[in-house]
């Protein structure tokens, strides 16, 4: 019976550890995922709206099914901080994570989005109380420097490389589907890679945010109620730039990545997130976003045959090293 009662206990410690690598993995894939979409040339803020509403359509039909007696009764003694929550998380990081996506190169996107570790542990430490280990900063230093290695040693981007000319025009695209010349994009990358930092520093806010919410309403619960909190706008801005959108909706490449952006990576794995930092920790939570950028290099690579050289390798090897390092000094 103790054996039994033991081995149990020891499965539903690791479910938590399990859901957040996971969300990790469907995370990293998403960057390429959308880069390929928007190759199509359709409207960045159309695709989001797409992707969303079956995002929210899918979360809330799981959340009212399974909604336990007195559910919606404790949500209303929170939805003060849902609703902050929702704006933090399904309207501001949203749209920040689009312009990112858009305007800067996939590596400075995943490089950037890496620092929400550092962003959630140092939140949860000032806000949460949440003790964090000289061991536990170390392991998130080794993680750090290994998603470092892997999206900074990569080849540099084809439209600002080094031996590409200035004067020549290189094509770019800007949110509304524009080409712009290099001399443009150089900017434009720095407007995608100032706005990737902000969306980390906003998911790193949701998560502290969502923390003491979980106390008393489901993952969930929480993640269907930001999600069609954040929608209408979403809707408003896609209808508002939409002319001559629609038919793109339906080529392949477009389908395919709106269904999988809406169902896993808008979807599905936001309440597999947020049941992570309900039984994690988030600063542990936000350990497992280090696996995300080398995931989105190796898909990457196999996808849109962009090069893997030996410092994503090593940095690929430092990533896991690190987050083992920091959940045993966790458990200890």
């Amino acid at each position: 019976m103790t054996t039994k009662h033991a081995k149990n206990s020891d499965v539903s410690g690791l479910l938590p550890e399990i859901s957040l690598l996971f969300v990790a993995l469907v995370w990293g894939v998403n960057i390429p995922v959308m880069k390929i979409a928007m190759a199509t040339g359709i409207n960045a803020f159309v695709f989001n709206g797409v992707r969303l509403v079956i995002s929210a359509v899918v979360l809330c039909i799981f959340a009212v099914r399974s909604a336990p007696a007195g559910e919606w009764c404790r949500l209303q003694s929170v939805q003060g901080k849902v609703l902050c929550y929702a704006a933090l998380v399904s309207i501001l990081y949203q749209l920040l994570f689009l312009f990112a996506v858009v305007l800067t190169t996939s590596a400075d996107t995943a490089l950037i989005m890496a620092t929400i570790p550092l962003w959630t542990a140092i939140g949860a430490r000032l806000f949460l109380r949440e003790l964090i280990n000289s061991r536990a900063w170390l392991g998130l230093a080794l993680a750090f420097c290994g998603t470092i290695l892997v999206t900074v040693g990569g080849s540099a981007p084809q439209e600002l490389s080094s031996d590409a000319s200035l004067s020549e025009p290189v094509a770019a695209e800007d949110v509304d589907g524009s080409a712009v010349t290099s001399n443009a994009a150089v900017n434009l990358r720095l407007r995608g890679n100032v706005c990737a930092l902000a969306a980390a520093i906003a998911w790193a806010a949701g998560t502290i945010l969502s923390r003491p919410v979980l106390r008393t309403i489901r993952p969930l619960t929480l993640s269907s109620c930001s999600a069609a909190i954040g929608l209408p706008l979403h809707l408003v801005i896609a209808l508002l730039v939409s002319s001559g959108q629609s038919s793109l909706v339906f080529d392949p490449a477009v389908f395919g990545a709106v269904l999988y952006s809406g169902l896993l990576s808008s979807g599905l794995t936001l309440p597999m997130w947020n049941f992570g930092v309900h039984h994690a920790g988030a600063a542990q939570a936000g350990l497992f976003q280090n696996l995300a950028p080398l995931t989105a290099i190796v898909v990457g690579w196999l996808l849109l045959s962009e090069p893997l050289t030996i410092y994503q390798a090593g940095g690929g090897a430092l990533i896991p090293g690190g987050l083992l390092i920091a959940r045993r000094s966790t458990r200890c």
